[in-house]
C-alpha cells in the first residue's frame, strides 16, 4: 500500500522498534472505511459505533476490556 501511495510508513528506532502507518493525503477519503474496519475488528467504540480515542491499551499485547468481559 505504501508503494501505491495509500499509506506512509514511519519507523521509530527502539528498542523496541515501532512502525506506524498513516493514510496519505491522497487516501484521506479512506478514513471512514478504515474506522469501520477497526470497529468490525473489535476496536473500542461507543454505543453509536464511533471509535473511542486510541490508547496504549489498543496496542498488541495489552488487554482491552469490554462490557461483555464483565458479564461473563
Amino acid at each position: 500500500m505504501a508503494d501505491a501511495g495509500v499509506v506512509e510508513r514511519e519507523v521509530a528506532a527502539g528498542p523496541p522498534v515501532a512502525v506506524t502507518y498513516r493514510l496519505t493525503e491522497r487516501a484521506q477519503w479512506l478514513g471512514p472505511v478504515m474506522d469501520a474496519r477497526r470497529v468490525w475488528a473489535g476496536a473500542p467504540a461507543n454505543e453509536e459505533g464511533q471509535l473511542l480515542p486510541h490508547t496504549e491499551a489498543d496496542e498488541p499485547g495489552h488487554g482491552v476490556s469490554t462490557d461483555r468481559d464483565a458479564s461473563a
